[in-house]
């Protein structure tokens, strides 16, 4: 199970099968829980107001690589609950763009990928369906961006949701 996807371990989890149980399912609390450590690492290395804590911050992500942890996921790419009804602007993007390409490339160092999650209009204005992560990913080139889509935040933004999981894709 261990080179499951998510979908097939929990198909397989809630199916008759008497394994994975419920030891399997706390290792994967688990793991999204270093994950999200390792995102925190992510988002706060490299910066000057956080230049004392970087040290911590590598070892943290250090630690999550050795956990096994090779997802990091969520708004990792703008502010999370910052909503401008004018949506986002260019300048925004270009720097969202340059800053993920460098978290990017610290984050293959240590074979983790991060997926882009995009949230609604009520929580964020910068990215709100598969299609805009889609072109902010193709535009930075990156294999270790992925997209995450979530079904809370597609049932508010997406017209269609078997369109928006085939329009983010692998």
């Amino acid at each position: 199970m261990i080179n499951s996807s998510i979908k097939e371990f929990l198909d397989v989890l809630a199916s008759k099968e008497p394994a994975p149980g419920g030891g399997a399912a706390s290792a994967l609390v688990g793991a999204v829980g270093t994950a999200l450590m390792s995102m925190v690492a992510n988002l706060t290395v490299g910066k000057q107001k956080y230049k004392e804590s970087e040290p911590l911050m590598k070892e943290l992500l250090e630690e999550a690589a050795k956990l096994g942890s090779d997802v990091i996921g969520g708004v990792v790419y703008a502010p999370w609950g910052l909503s401008h009804k004018k949506g986002r602007t260019r300048e925004e993007w270009e720097i969202c763009k340059d800053s993920l390409f460098k978290v990017a490339e610290f984050a293959k160092d240590y074979k983790v990928f991060l997926a882009l999650e995009p949230v609604n209009r009520f929580e964020s204005h910068f990215l709100n369906t598969a299609e805009e992560a889609k072109a902010l990913i193709s535009e930075i080139g990156h294999p270790h961006l992925k997209i995450h889509l979530d079904t809370f935040q597609m049932n508010i933004e997406e017209n269609h949701l078997y369109d928006a999981i085939k329009t983010a894709g692998d």
